[in-house]
């Protein structure tokens, strides 16, 4: 017998012969496929033309940030950040942008090098249930921002706003972890549901480099993903979820969380903080 393997992402692939009887298989990730020694011969002179189909099957993936798969646009995915301009966003409670909101190389970043003004930014559009996927990079120790969603904008005044939040923070570096005031993992920490849910199994790359996240909230279930991983997950309006507002400070809101629809928003926190590729998929119900 021969074992034999493929890699095509989290795609398939479907192999036979010229055999009377197809020898067919579905390929899956690194799984591995065994076959007799007579199909091995066979299946080995396939394999240039089978790496060629990959190549083309991958040939839609995007040749760089801030862009959309032509699958993506058949599914109804939405850019919120091309890379050159900020037209899907404008400040809270006003329609123009803060200057500390910069364009630099393609990239939205959050800068406190020449400040005039700041404070968080939102998008024009409301959302309801979602599919949301970002890359971002810290640029300072210590950094501490966040994404929000379901924002209310009438439930805050001034530069920021009020909202369910993925946490963004340097776990290694900021002050409150390093003198042990705040576990890496509690739920102020990287990719929490903030103030309200933790985290668990999280993977982040140093200082400068890129990270993905991802928030999936469908029919009142929401997952917060670090760098291709699930790292919480929790059910919007539950009675867990109700208890563990009561505890935080966001029980002077009633039924924080829970609204049908509300903003995307970008936190004005803490540090240099850069954003691209922000794109999301509205999802029905």
């Amino acid at each position: 017998m021969k074992c034999v393997k493929y890699w095509k992402g989290e795609g398939r692939l479907r192999i036979w012969t010229a055999q009377p009887k197809n020898f067919s298989i579905m390929l899956k990730s690194l799984n591995e496929v065994v076959m007799p020694r007579r199909l091995y011969r066979r299946f080995s002179a396939l394999s240039l033309i089978i790496l060629l189909q990959v190549k083309i099957l991958n040939a839609d993936e995007p040749l760089s940030p801030n862009t959309l798969t032509t699958q993506e646009v058949a599914e109804g995915w939405q850019l919120l950040f091309d890379g050159k301009s900020m037209s899907e966003w404008r400040g809270i409670h006003r329609e123009t942008i803060p200057d500390c909101w910069q364009i630099v190389n393609g990239e939205l970043v959050l800068s406190f090098s020449v400040i005039q003004e700041c404070g968080d930014l939102i998008t024009k559009q409301k959302f309801a249930d979602f599919d949301l996927y970002w890359e971002w990079k810290m640029l300072e120790k210590g950094c501490n921002s966040g994404l929000k969603y379901y924002v209310q904008e009438e439930l805050s005044s001034g530069n920021s706003g009020i909202g369910l939040e993925y946490q963004l923070l340097d776990d290694g570096g900021h002050e409150l972890i390093l003198l042990g005031r705040m576990s890496p993992n509690d739920y102020h920490s990287l990719a929490a549901l903030y103030e309200i849910y933790p985290t668990s199994n999280k993977t982040v790359r140093p200082l400068g480099e890129w990270n993905s996240s991802r928030i999936y909230s469908h029919e009142r279930r929401i997952e917060h993903w670090l760098n291709g991983e699930k790292v919480m997950q929790c059910v919007r309006g539950s009675r867990d979820f109700h208890k563990r507002v009561a505890n935080s400070k966001f029980s002077v809101f009633p039924s924080f969380g829970e609204a049908e629809s509300g903003y995307i928003l970008l936190q004005q926190h803490g540090g240099v903080i850069a954003f691209r590729s922000i794109k999301i998929h509205p999802l029905g119900k």
